[in-house]
């Protein structure tokens, strides 16, 4: 099984290399407004291939007509309190992963970890949720995606470069609790679902981008959040729902307020039946998406 999955991840690896954007780029935007008040809501994905052109015009439009940008939490954190939070709720060599795993999860684990590149002896050391993590940065990596060259991470560039006040609905450490709280069986179901994504190869990857350039919210919505939400509701609830409350509490203050805002953060966020624009929606606040 394991040449065979490799033999299919050299294919779509040969898809991606020559892999390129549409001509005509349209990822999904949206924007809610009052007498005095506008705020568009771009969906992001946090990895992306250097050179693809996802720009259009109406997203420029937005980006230039807001005076701030809010993202979930910036790239400009401190790298030393990054490391110190990974350290202190990340690190767990006293209670390896494979010792939570049966015996099929750790050959998976295993097999997983060796074709994107890491130790894992190394990464057994650590808990689930950033065993996740660094097994999906690891296969993003090796396919050419880069969170340098992911949407948030370029925004930011752009507002610092048009002089914009870059705002956070998170903090470092209120972004590290949202995994490392999680209860230890939404842990392990984290990472043996990020191990299910990662064995699906780059192919995964080349069709959330493609979809998303192409702003088919519709599918995403099934790609990214239909699986977590069916198979494990509480920790679906944990990083979506949970959060989006918080962000939508924001908004609505922003709301009261006045002047124009551009907010930028994940897609699966921003759509479906819990996301943000739905919460928003259900407090009479109605988003519509920029055509």
């Amino acid at each position: 099984m394991l040449k065979r999955w490799m033999l299919l991840a050299v294919i779509a690896f040969g898809s991606i290399l020559s892999w390129k954007s549409p001509a005509l780029a349209d990822p999904a935007l949206w924007v809610l407004k009052d007498a005095d008040s506008t705020i568009y809501f771009f969906g992001t994905i946090h990895a992306m291939k250097p050179g693809v052109k996802w720009h259009s015009d109406k997203l420029d439009a937005a980006f230039a007509a807001s005076s701030e940008l809010w993202v979930e939490e910036t790239g400009d954190s401190d790298k030393a309190e990054m490391f110190q939070l990974v350290k202190t709720y990340g690190i767990d060599p006293h209670h390896p992963i494979t010792d939570k795993l049966t015996a099929a999860q750790q050959a998976r684990f295993v097999k997983v970890s060796q074709v994107v590149g890491l130790d894992p002896a190394a990464i057994d050391k650590f808990r689930p949720w950033l065993a996740a993590t660094m097994l999906g940065g690891a296969v993003n990596g090796r396919t050419g995606f880069t969170s340098e060259e992911g949407i948030d991470h370029r925004l930011e560039a752009d507002a610092k470069a048009a002089g914009k006040p870059i705002k956070c609905f998170e903090t470092p450490e209120q972004q590290i609790h949202v995994f490392a709280d999680l209860k230890p069986e939404e842990e392990l179901a984290l990472l043996t679902q990020t191990l299910d994504d990662v064995g699906k190869g780059p192919a995964y990857l080349l069709w959330t981008a493609t979809l998303w350039l192409h702003g088919d919210v519709e599918r995403l919505d099934k790609l990214l959040s239909a699986n977590m939400r069916g198979q494990t509701p509480a920790l679906y609830k944990a990083i979506l729902p949970d959060r989006n409350a918080r962000w939508v509490k924001r908004i609505e203050e922003m709301m009261a307020g006045k002047g124009t805002v551009f907010i930028a953060v994940g897609t699966a966020h921003l759509i479906g039946e819990d996301s943000v624009i739905a919460m928003l929606a259900k407090d009479g606040y109605k988003a519509e998406r920029v055509q």
